[in-house]
């Protein structure tokens, strides 16, 4: 596979066609193209960042503007609980917490003497104090 001169030359400019790419709907710049055997792969580069280039099929290229993005047509609803419900939830997921907390972690000491929390010797002690 090398790069070559495809149907598309160097530098021409089309949209991308893509839905859900972070550049649909852009005029986009081809620096080179790659044809396999079963494809056309595109480098292209964004003219207001040109030093950040995606590869992409050349299929995924148009000369004219595709339609305006589709949104989605009803935004995900919240989930609403009740107070019991919620109250619940809270109790199972403390639960579950509960024997990871009882066991002891890897580098911790089962027993601490507070000794960890006193300063360094040597260390001044503030005028507050």
């Amino acid at each position: 596979m090398e790069f070559c001169q495809s149907i598309r030359p160097p530098s021409e400019q089309l949209y991308v066609a893509l839905p859900g790419h972070p550049l649909y709907g852009h005029l986009v710049s081809i620096l080179r193209c790659r044809t396999t055997a079963t494809a056309t792969h595109c480098l292209v580069e964004d003219p207001h960042h040109p030093t950040f280039c995606y590869q992409m099929l050349e299929r995924w290229l148009c000369t004219e503007p595709p339609p305006p993005a589709v949104l989605p047509t009803a935004a995900p609803r919240a989930l609403a609980l009740s107070l019991v419900a919620l109250d619940r939830l809270v109790q199972l997921l403390l639960a579950q917490q509960l024997p990871r907390m009882d066991e002891p972690h890897e580098g911790t000491t089962a027993h601490s003497t507070g000794s960890d929390l006193a300063p360094p010797p040597g260390t001044p002690k503030s005028e507050t104090q």
